[in-house]
């Protein structure tokens, strides 16, 4: 098949929260003295999981990433879906994934509630869908 004929839409949540807390940190130890990392802005982007999921396979098509909070895989699910049958793609890697594992971000869905107090609710997981073919009727 055509590279050009498999996009990648994928979802992401947040997306470069471990880059910010490292390089802010490195930032307020290091006397306010500001030396980032170059990688600092491209590891920020959220695009950066469709781009590297398109690289790695050698996908040429559509690619970019949704951010719609929680939603955001079912967000890039739609987007895939319609593509495919506008007939603007027809094949999809498309899904969602998210690893905000570190202490602003638990502290800030701690603080909206968002956590579990039982440790026992799925409350943070990854998604994958291959959409191959759809027919529309």
């Amino acid at each position: 098949m055509d590279p050009f004929d498999i996009g990648v839409i994928w979802g992401v949540g947040q997306g470069g929260m471990e880059t910010f807390e490292s390089e802010v940190e490195n930032y307020v130890t290091g006397n306010y003295v500001p030396r980032f990392s170059p990688f600092f802005v491209p590891k920020l982007i959220v695009n950066m999981a469709s781009g590297m999921i398109s690289m790695k396979f050698g996908l040429q098509g559509i690619n970019y990433t949704t951010v719609s909070a929680c939603a955001t895989a079912n967000t890039a699910m739609m987007d895939a879906f319609n593509y495919i049958r506008l007939g603007k793609a027809k094949v999809f890697v498309t899904g969602g994934s998210e690893a905000p594992i570190t202490p602003a971000s638990i502290g800030g869905f701690s603080a909206m509630k968002a956590m579990s107090v039982r440790n026992a609710d799925i409350l943070l997981g990854q998604v994958v869908l291959l959409i191959k073919t759809v027919t529309v009727l």
